[in-house]
């Protein structure tokens, strides 16, 4: 522990700095942005205030104004005659009348009539008739007289106890008013943006304050509604704000006079909307203002903003520090890549400086086509284990010499360990760069025998090859995965290559091995690996031979079977076959077991070994007790080896069948004549059963030629006192050639398909009584 602490004693210092100005920061604006929350109520409360005394001004211009009509009521009401009343009407508008100076002129109700000032009915604005009804003293809307053109409000009041007039109305120009705006207070309107006295439908009529330079100007005679979320009917007017609710409540606060106020966000800042109503006279007139917090509380934002000019310089030194900190390690870094790019044990680049080194060369050609070749030693593990460390770092050497001379300009190559190499090829041709490699392949084998007590072993490549699309460098990494994947494809014909292109089939297959690679432990353990048997037919004695045991995979998502050619070369590739081959050969000694417990039919099975399963340790111990275990007959089972197997060691492939012999089991080389050692393994091993490969009862040149051939291994194999069995046999055709030949067993679809366990049973009780019936005829034909 006191070592890591003194090691990395910066790099913990610098974090535990870093975590707590990060804590200050992030606590901080934390407080900062409840305070704010604050500042915006008390914002709201500072507008509240200043909308509240500006629009009191407006209620007392007014209520002065409906005095001045309660007034007149009054001086109505004491009139005894038309007459009287009618003088004291036309008195209104002299000028020498300071009561009501101002005045345009006066109108009267009687009735359901409206009269002017001398008695004689006429019409007005509808506004008018509205007022007629009313019982208290109160204002009209704002209207326009188009006969006066002017904009013009009107002034109620009803007169009490006069059979002639029922209520007066004083008209004035909307300017009386305005005069009320004098009085307002200057420092209250400045602390908004505008303010502006606003009747019922929101129509401002005069701008009491409108800040200089202001972006969005408030005139007369717009709406303010409008101007402040944009208008319904022109999408040109997009508005100030984006709050629909926000508008609702503003024509909403209008239209009944009420006051309120309504926080808006314009440009993300935080502004206040503030209504004050013209209370009790009604006539619809309010006041509308716009404030900026900041503006009306000056003090509590300044304080905020000179926190976030300190929080910024924090952040600015952090950040440096930051910097700093970072640009300093990444110079470490850079020094310890530069240690690291070159392999201490064979002095050539590393990995790491191949894939910096590939990306700057395909950055510099992109309009040159390259290839990504990863180049693997083959048997590297086995080299080391049986040659010994100093010869495997010489032969290391020997290919890091081929490959520092095969570079040309513009290309690259690097050891990944484990004798991988990686490289950057120029790409022209497929065939040009396979012969290439083959030319590398071929100085490589050159080396010279490597030799120890028991082995001899010639070097060897194998290739996989990625080719870089033009234009693409940012990927290097990928680029030597997908070589890889290449060159660990497998597939019956890809194994036998030594040069492998990674292309969409492989890509799939790569992700069908992952997904077999995933589940195939779980699905050993969930039973879905299955025994099918095929059976075999003796076609001298016309009666079963036996069956061969087939493993399948049951998918039970799709129901369906996976077929062994798709999981078996991978199986045997990552060492999994071992624990498939002993689960499918316990299942086939414990059906033998099981059908003779049961009185069922008993044949002999054959069962296949891979050659990872036959070089186990615990091999022969496994199988001898398990048929032990289940009490397997002797020579009920049949051990199959491939011939590329028996091919590879023929002592220990001796010594292994000597030793299955000798505990009663019989074994067989399968797919015979496959390979090109054949003979060799008729010679150095005792088998009991050859099955000869498909391809011996296949069309060749001529079909007599294919008979020869095909006669002349049955005869050499029953010469031998082996049993000869034919695998694939399709049609009766074949079948009859094999007995006119002597083959003694074939196996294929002619006489049957792999089948599962209770169809297998089936199919060798009926066989069993179709022989016995054959056998019963023989004998009662005398035969």
């Amino acid at each position: 522990m006191r070592k890591f602490l003194k090691k990395n004693e910066r790099v913990l210092l610098f974090t535990a700095l870093l975590t707590a100005m990060i804590l200050l920061i992030t606590c901080t604006i934390l407080l900062l942005s409840r305070y704010t929350g604050e500042l915006e109520k008390q914002a709201d409360t500072q507008a509240s205030l200043y909308s509240t005394n500006t629009s009191n001004l407006l209620s007392r211009g007014v209520e002065e104004y409906v005095h001045k009509a309660d007034v007149a009521a009054h001086l109505l009401a004491v009139t005894e005659s038309r007459d009287d009343m009618l003088s004291v009407m036309s008195s209104f508008t002299m000028v020498e009348n300071e009561t009501f100076s101002g005045i345009v002129y006066a109108r009267y109700f009687k009735g359901n009539l409206i009269y002017d000032q001398n008695g004689d009915p006429t019409t007005e604005h509808n506004v008018v008739s509205i007022l007629k009804d009313k019982t208290d003293p109160c204002v009209s809307s704002v209207f326009y007289n188009e006969a006066r053109a002017l904009m013009m409000v009107a002034f109620y009041a009803p007169v009490a106890h006069n059979p002639y007039v029922d209520s007066v109305l004083l008209f004035y120009p909307v300017s009386v008013l305005r005069t009320f705006s004098d009085k307002a207070d200057q420092t209250m309107l400045e602390a908004s943006e505008f303010a502006a006295l606003c009747d019922a439908t929101g129509t401002a009529y005069d701008v009491l304050y409108r800040r200089d330079g202001y972006q969005d100007a408030v005139y007369v005679n717009q709406n303010i509604p409008n101007i402040m979320y944009g208008s319904d009917q022109d999408a040109r007017h997009d508005g100030l704000a984006k709050d629909v609710d926000g508008k609702i409540e503003l024509n909403r606060l209008i239209q009944t006079g009420e006051s309120g106020i309504i926080q808006v966000r314009i440009a993300a800042e935080p502004y206040v909307l503030a209504v004050g109503g013209v209370g009790e006279f009604g006539g619809g007139f309010c006041v509308v203002s716009l404030y900026r917090a900041e503006n009306v509380y000056t003090s509590g934002y300044e304080f905020v903003h000179t926190i976030l000019g300190l929080l910024v310089v924090f952040c600015v030194i952090l950040v440096v520090l930051a910097v700093y900190f970072v640009f300093s390690r990444l110079q470490l870094n850079r020094k310890i890549a530069e240690v690291g790019a070159i392999d201490p044990r064979l002095g050539c680049p590393t990995g790491v400086k191949f894939e910096r080194d590939a990306k700057d060369i395909l950055s510099r050609n992109k309009a040159t086509q390259f290839s990504v070749i990863v180049a693997e030693l083959k048997h590297y593990k086995y080299i080391g284990e049986h040659f010994g460390e100093q010869e495997t770092e010489q032969v290391l050497l020997y290919l890091k010499m081929i490959f520092s001379k095969a570079v040309q300009i513009d290309e690259q190559y690097g050891y990944l360990g484990d004798g991988r190499f990686a490289l950057l090829y120029h790409y022209r041709e497929k065939g040009r760069l396979t012969e290439r490699l083959k030319t590398i392949n071929s100085v490589v084998g050159r080396y010279g025998k490597l030799k120890s007590d028991k082995d001899l072993y010639t070097l060897a490549l194998d290739f996989g090859i990625y080719e870089v699309p033009l234009g693409d460098f940012d990927n290097v990494h990928g680029m030597i995965t997908h070589a890889e994947e290449a060159k660990n494809s497998v597939g019956r014909v890809e194994d036998l290559q030594e040069y492998k292109f990674y292309s969409e089939k492989i890509q799939q297959s790569y992700l069908q091995n992952a997904e077999i690679e995933v589940h195939m432990e779980s699905a050993l353990a969930d039973g879905e690996f299955r025994v099918f048997f095929q059976p075999k037919l003796n076609i001298i004695k016309n009666r079963p031979d036996g069956s061969e045991a087939l493993v399948r995979w049951y998918d039970a998502e799709t129901d369906t079977y996976r077929p062994p050619a798709v999981f078996m070369p991978l199986f045997e590739a990552n060492g999994f076959v071992v624990k498939v081959d002993r689960y499918i050969y316990t299942k086939v000694c414990e059906f033998i077991h099981d059908c003779a417990q049961n009185g069922l039919p008993v044949f002999p099975v054959s069962v296949n070994v891979s050659r990872i399963t036959a070089v186990q340790p615990d091999f022969l111990d496994y199988y001898v007790t398990t048929r032990r275990k289940y009490q397997i007959a002797e020579k009920f089972i049949t051990l199959e080896f491939t011939e590329s197997f028996a091919y590879e060691n023929y002592d220990v492939m001796s010594e292994i069948i000597n030793t299955l012999h000798k505990n009663g089991f019989l074994c067989s080389i399968d797919d015979f004549g496959s390979g090109y050692s054949s003979y060799n393994i008729l010679k150095a091993l005792q088998m009991d059963e050859i099955k000869l490969d498909s391809f011996f009862i296949k069309r060749g040149l001529s079909g007599d030629r294919d008979n020869k051939i095909l006669k002349s291994v049955i005869t050499l194999g029953r010469d031998l006192g082996l049993k000869v069995t034919q695998e694939g046999v399709e049609t009766l055709e074949d079948l009859n050639r094999l007995r006119d030949m002597g083959c003694q067993v074939i196996q294929g679809y002619h006489y049957s398909k792999p089948l599962g366990v209770s169809d297998y049973i089936s199919f060798l009780t009926h066989a069993v009584k179709e022989a016995e019936l054959e056998r019963q005829r023989i004998i009662k034909s005398g035969r």
